[in-house]
């Protein structure tokens, strides 16, 4: 008899077990992370330099995304002291837009006779290549900021109870545990 038991991991999991970042503490963590490889001398010269640049495009691609949201409220910017954003509190949230412009069925295709186009990315600064980039610097990031988590006893326990054709669905970063 096939004893299949399905564990649904949702949002909190990883802090409680391993006090990992929720979603709203990861980009202090990715900023901790940067912090850390910027100051590393284990590490040769270009590995370092290279997780810099690609924290650097992050940020730029963030504020970006940031100036263009903000873009929209222009016409009723006066009525506010200030309108402010802060999308990378929300690293969900830019993978889910990254997603749904790179591999989403909702496309808007421009075609003319001997023409060739590529889908149209409604973004006014970027393209499906770049939005590959920026989702592979996140995935770098996520596993420099989460890979070092300290699992506790709950951790182990669960792990004990979890057998080999269990399966499990998890929400959010959390299948980043190891």
């Amino acid at each position: 008899m096939n004893n299949k038991r399905t564990y649904l991991l949702g949002a909190g999991f990883t802090k409680e077990i391993a006090d990992g970042p929720l979603q709203t503490e990861l980009w202090q963590k990715f900023e901790q992370s940067y912090q850390y490889e910027k100051n590393r001398t284990d590490v040769p010269d270009e590995h370092k330099e290279n997780r810099i640049c690609w924290f650097d495009k992050l940020c730029e691609f963030i504020n970006k995304l940031e100036n263009l949201g903000l873009k929209r409220f222009d016409h009723i910017a006066h009525n506010y002291d200030s309108i402010e954003t802060e999308i990378k509190n929300n690293i969900e949230y830019i993978l889910t837009l990254i997603d749904l412009h790179t591999s989403s069925n909702v496309k808007i295709n421009f075609h003319r006779t001997g023409v060739h186009t590529e889908p149209l990315i409604p973004f006014e600064f970027t393209d499906k290549t770049e939005l590959e980039n920026i989702r592979g610097i996140i995935n770098t990031y996520l596993f420099l900021s989460l890979n070092k988590l300290e699992c506790n006893e709950m951790a182990t326990r669960f792990a004990k109870v979890v057998n080999d054709n269990d399966e499990i669905i998890t929400f959010n970063y959390d299948i980043s545990l190891r």
